[in-house]
């Protein structure tokens, strides 16, 4: 059980650091919100081509794809110690960091690859006001 809560408390430290990425992209559009607060309108297009929407949206879409990935990894976990509860062996501490490792890998290697300057992404994440990509109309 010990070991058990040792990889719970690995898992949950992830997902954490990956909702306090969120809490800092948070952070970042609301201080803009204050700075262009009534004159939006003015800086729209300076404030989506620069860097920090590009910044700040990359942070977004690092934080999303890495919870949904420990979310998954986690409800896998369950879901094998339920469905094989004498066949499958308990993931080890070592193995839950590999893993929660290649997550942070993944989500980030999906959330810089639109940051490639190809004309099919064109400007991912400043396509609108909350640098958060949004699908095609």
């Amino acid at each position: 059980m010990k070991a058990e809560s040792k990889v719970h408390t690995v898992v949950v430290i992830n997902l954490c650091t990956a909702d306090f990425l969120m809490g800092l992209y948070l952070l970042i559009i609301g201080t803009q919100d204050v700075k262009y607060r009534n004159k939006y309108n003015q800086y729209a297009l300076e404030w989506t081509n620069g860097v920090t929407c590009k910044v700040s949206g990359l942070l977004a879409m690092i934080s999303s794809e890495v919870s949904v990935l420990t979310l998954m990894f986690i409800s896998l976990e369950r879901y094998f110690i339920i469905v094989y509860p004498y066949s499958f062996q308990r993931i080890k501490t070592r193995r839950a960091i590999m893993v929660l490792a290649c997550i942070w890998c993944f989500g980030t290697l999906l959330a810089v690859f639109p940051m490639i300057p190809v004309e099919y992404f064109g400007n991912f994440y400043g396509s609108n006001g909350v640098c958060f990509p949004a699908a095609p109309p």
